[in-house]
């Protein structure tokens, strides 16, 4: 097996032409209290129609124990890249994560302050705040979701969520973080499809078909929630995918879920 450095550095499998060449802004201060600050870097187009704004895709990571610096995985890295490359803006960002013993309501915040940080300096980013993404992994999957299904209507116009918990319930059984039931029942991702059902913008479900089974068996029950609510809702599942497909597996499949991934965020943004 890989060690984490390798892993840390690898790169999703699949690549575009002149990935490389796009635009890197570093090291953002979007949050600063208690003596910690939260960092994000932009990834932007090198092409002339750069300098009007341009939507944005948000990279919601996922968990990793006494990470602080997520956003320079080589899998965020090189989806800032590509996305970039077809004409969009791409954030990546660094977020406090439960394996470090953070609440959900902390995690929570981290990416809500980074949604209002982009929103109301949407300008100076060059950033059209009416047409935002969110594109969450793993174990940032709920939280991302959270986000994107109880507020920001005006301004997320999709959401795209890789093989991560469908609600708070699995999630917090699996991180071993004690929830009681009126807790969860407030954060309840099922719950607020129900409550929010005409305003809940397009999703993208992706599912690895050899993952953890109480992880999918989550991501089950949210499909299951979200048809039954009628929802616009696309599922792809990449059957012979492990966890984290877009890194260790390289073949068609893979291929195909990101590209479907891509030619989303260009039709809703």
């Amino acid at each position: 097996m890989d060690d984490f450095d390798t892993v840390f550095k690898k790169e999703i499998v699949y690549k575009i032409k002149d990935m490389d060449k796009v635009k890197v802004q570093k090291n953002i201060i979007y949050q600063f209290n208690d003596n910690r600050k939260s960092l994000m870097d932009i990834y932007t187009t090198c092409s002339k129609e750069s300098l009007s704004p341009m939507p944005v895709v948000i990279l919601v990571h996922g968990e990793a124990k006494s990470v602080s610096n997520m956003k320079d995985a080589g899998q965020y890295c090189s989806l800032g890249k590509i996305i970039a490359t077809l004409g969009l803006n791409a954030i990546t960002f660094n977020h406090r994560v439960l394996s470090d013993g953070f609440s959900i309501q902390e995690v929570m915040q981290d990416i809500n302050d980074l949604m209002q940080y982009v929103i109301n300096n949407a300008d100076n980013l060059k950033i059209d705040k009416s047409k935002i993404a969110l594109w969450s992994f793993s174990g940032g999957v709920p939280f991302g979701m959270y986000v994107g299904l109880s507020g920001y209507f005006d301004y997320i116009k999709c959401i795209i969520s890789y093989y991560g918990f469908g609600d708070f319930n699995h999630i917090s059984r699996f991180f071993s973080t004690p929830l009681n039931a009126e807790t969860l029942k407030d954060i309840s991702l099922l719950k607020l499809i129900q409550k929010n059902v005409a305003l809940i913008p397009p999703l993208l479900i992706v599912r690895a078909g050899l993952d953890d089974k109480t992880l999918n068996e989550s991501i089950d029950e949210f499909i299951v929630e979200a048809l039954r609510n009628n929802l616009s809702i696309d599922i792809l599942n990449h059957a012979t995918g492990q966890h984290a497909f877009d890194l260790f597996n390289d073949n068609v499949r893979t291929h195909e879920i990101i590209n479907k991934s891509l030619e989303f965020l260009k039709i809703h943004l």
